[in-house]
């Protein structure tokens, strides 16, 4: 007996899609309908909600939104989308904020019944793959209070028959042996959920941003260190799914489903390979929403990182160690953040700043070289010069000198003696 919720401004819509349902032959527990974000929101936080059906706009606000606001308070709430708005952009926001299934107005009412039947259907699956997983969970020593998941899938050679794994139970015990011997030390519970298919739920205490980034590159050691000591000793290829690090055990069903995702989503045509989902979701082309778990604290650093940089870039003492102190992080950990979210490194960054700003003074000022090397940074103008050069393919003095006789001045080199 599922739980629905239909979420739109239009009680027309709402009271038709109501007698679809009642009509259909689906089990039905309550059927509830909110005209706004606030009440459907209210019902989210307040009640079991199996699937969602929302309009594409609901109250002003986009119900895309809504469907990972919702998702963030249940996640494994199905979600359908009803929209008059028939465009690629709007499928594909709404696809990518995790709904199920897009449908257009006016609603045919037995392509609505079949979407509906077809969403519980997979509702019913996941539901009890989340009791098996929350079964596994209850087996850990003690409860988090953050969690993690692995999803390690052997794949054999492709000259190797098929079913190896599923025919080869020494195999397959030497592959949990290996996990085990990897796992040492740390609070996780292992288990096979089919013939070819290792899956680890790891603990985590509770920390700051800095130490959820540890446990990431922790996680990623482990993965090529494990995929590798099973291709060395059985000669099958691991491709290895990691999960975020999310707190509380009702999250272990999502995680689950972010490993897998992360492990089916990037071993096309490779038998050995160990993914993240927050990479995989980079990747994909997938936006990285502030809301989503696990992104925005890492995001935040980077971003208060950059204008720390960008008010201190002028000043001579500016480190890569100034800044982590700044952030409370390492500095061997923001320059791994730095360069994963912008694409430059420390120091490119700074460079670039600074050199954008000598230009300008340049160009549109009468200061001496010497005057524009201590303003961006610099101790030395003949430091100054020489990256000058190499940035833009010119020295300052013939920057200057292109553009003073245009205004009748002494030349610049002349200036900067």
């Amino acid at each position: 007996m599922f739980s629905i919720l239909i979420a739109d401004e239009d009680r027309s819509v709402c009271q038709t899609l109501y007698e679809l349902l009642i009509a259909s032959d689906i089990s039905v527990l309550r059927i509830n309908a909110a005209h706004n974000v606030r009440d459907a929101l209210g019902m989210v936080r307040n009640h079991r909600i199996d699937l969602l059906i929302s309009e594409v706009r609901s109250d002003g606000l986009d119900g895309t939104e809504l469907i990972r606001k919702s998702k963030k308070i249940q996640p494994w709430i199905q979600s359908i989308v009803v929209s008059a708005n028939q465009s690629f952009q709007s499928v594909r926001m709404a696809m990518r904020s995790g709904a199920t299934d897009y449908l257009t107005k006016p609603v045919n009412g037995d392509l609505f019944v079949e979407s509906v039947r077809n969403v519980m259907l997979k509702a019913q699956c996941q539901s009890a793959q989340r009791e098996e997983w929350m079964d596994q969970a209850a087996r850990l020593p003690s409860q988090g209070p953050c969690f993690s998941v692995l999803h390690i899938k052997m794949v054999p050679p492709s000259d190797v028959a098929s079913d190896i794994l599923e025919n080869d139970r020494e195999l397959r015990r030497t592959a949990f042996r290996l996990t085990h011997l990897c796992l040492a030390g740390r609070r996780y519970i292992a288990f096979l959920s089919s013939h070819d298919v290792i899956n680890i739920i790891l603990q985590w205490d509770e920390g700051n941003n800095e130490e959820i980034g540890h446990q990431i590159i922790q996680m990623k050691a482990i993965g090529r260190r494990l995929s590798e000591q099973i291709r060395t000793a059985s000669g099958v290829g691991c491709t290895v799914g990691i999960s975020q690090v999310l707190r509380g055990i009702e999250c272990i069903g999502l995680l689950y489903q972010q490993a897998k995702k992360a492990a089916i989503g990037r071993s096309a045509g490779m038998d050995s390979s160990v993914y993240y989902y927050g990479d995989w979701v980079e990747d994909s082309g997938s936006p990285r929403s502030d809301e989503e778990p696990g992104y925005a604290g890492l995001n935040r650093i980077v971003e208060e990182a950059k204008a720390y940089i960008q008010q201190n870039y002028h000043q001579k003492g500016l480190t890569l160690q100034s800044v982590a102190r700044k952030n409370h992080v390492s500095p061997n950990y923001l320059s791994y953040l730095f360069k994963k979210y912008t694409g430059f490194n420390f120091w490119e960054y700074v460079t670039q700043l600074r050199m954008e700003e000598s230009r300008k003074l340049i160009l549109h000022t009468d200061l001496l070289r010497y005057e524009i090397a201590e303003r961006v940074g610099y101790e030395s103008p003949e430091h100054f010069s020489k990256i000058f050069k190499k940035k833009f393919g010119i020295s300052p003095s013939m920057l200057k000198n292109k553009e003073r006789p245009l205004r009748g001045a002494e030349p610049f080199d002349r200036l900067t003696r």
